[in-house]
């Protein structure tokens, strides 16, 4: 194909076409028929001359391209909530609430309650507070 004004003028609507649905440019260059060179020089130039459905096209790929990579990642928590009927960040805690019950319900007993979460092994106080059972005031440390 020659690189004439006609000839880039009539591949501009296909690349921002194909930049629209998401593909890569080597992929909107075969489906041109082009050399990907060529295709990069067409975006270079329209760059340059600040082409606004460039501009348009290129956020409508970012955003495609996010929302597919959220999909993907979401996969094993949507599977782990369909089998379990939870989510990770909810069994964890009902596995931290069992797994620490003796020494929450040794703070729930106690008249002081920041006396109490004192008593506790450093390891275990971080544990609780790291997910959320144990809020640390201001010098008084509660449960929540």
């Amino acid at each position: 194909m020659m690189n004439t004004n006609e000839s880039r003028d009539a591949r501009r609507l296909d690349i921002l076409e194909g930049l629209n649905k998401g593909l890569s440019n080597e992929k909107i260059a075969e489906k041109l028929g082009i050399q990907p060179r060529m295709l990069r020089r067409d975006l270079n130039r329209m760059r340059r001359s600040k082409d606004p459905e460039l501009k348009q096209a290129q956020k409508n790929a970012k955003t495609k391209a996010i929302v597919d990579k959220e999909e993907n990642a979401n996969r094993a928590g949507e599977r782990f909530k369909r089998i379990t009927g939870m989510t990770f960040q909810e069994k964890t805690f009902n596995n931290m609430m069992s797994f620490y019950e003796p020494e929450i319900r040794k703070i729930m007993r106690a008249k002081e309650q920041d006396v109490a979460i004192r008593c506790l092994p450093s390891s275990v106080v971080k544990t609780l507070k790291r997910n959320g059972i144990i809020a640390l005031g201001w010098k008084t440390p509660q449960v929540t």
